[in-house]
């Protein structure tokens, strides 16, 4: 086979994300979060930082919403790409700061960060509900859902429990707000 042919297929692959519906125990909601091909995904180093993020469709957070009308963000953020960067010991203003350059500028943003041993500290209200994470540090982010119906880059996510596809776009100027967040850590 191609070596083209074998690209497309590993991408439609990591493409084809098992949404549903039910509620997530915790456990498979921290088996999901933590799952490298869940989602779409974007990484970039500078200096020596690392942020990856990632887009989690929101059918599969039900239950860590309170209104399923937002599209969820992950970034994993890390230092000379391996050590966990820990906001938590951060001035708190300077992080919202950073975090908030990734505003598209649309509604509310909401959002927590968690670290190695740490559980999510809501930075603001409305939050998601609060588990443990153990590996990376987290920001997870909200954005109300007409921001991913506007013009832009697609992805499409199949899920094989309903027949049903999950759009999910973003415009090249939100990714560059990414670099943006990278280069004021």
């Amino acid at each position: 086979m191609p070596r083209k042919n074998k690209l497309i297929i590993a991408i439609l692959f990591l493409l084809s994300i098992a949404c549903h519906n039910g509620p997530q125990s915790k456990k498979e909601m921290e088996a999901y979060l933590h799952l490298p091909e869940s989602g779409g995904r974007v990484k970039i180093t500078k200096g020596l930082y690392t942020v990856s993020m990632a887009y989690r469709p929101v059918e599969l957070l039900q239950g860590m919403e309170e209104s399923n009308e937002v599209a969820v963000f992950v970034l994993d953020i890390s230092q000379k790409g391996e050590n966990p960067v820990n906001f938590l010991a951060a001035d708190e203003a300077r992080f919202k700061k950073a975090i908030n350059q990734l505003s598209f500028n649309q509604g509310e943003t909401y959002y927590a960060v968690t670290a190695s041993g740490d559980r999510i500290m809501p930075l603001q209200t409305r939050m998601l509900r609060t588990f443990d994470y153990t590996d990376k540090s987290r920001v997870l982010i909200t954005y109300p859902s007409e921001v991913i119906t506007k013009p832009g880059t697609s992805c499409y996510f199949h899920s094989p429990f309903d027949g049903e596809q999950y759009l999910f776009k973003y415009q090249h100027k939100d990714l560059e707000k990414i670099k943006n967040l990278a280069q004021n850590l």
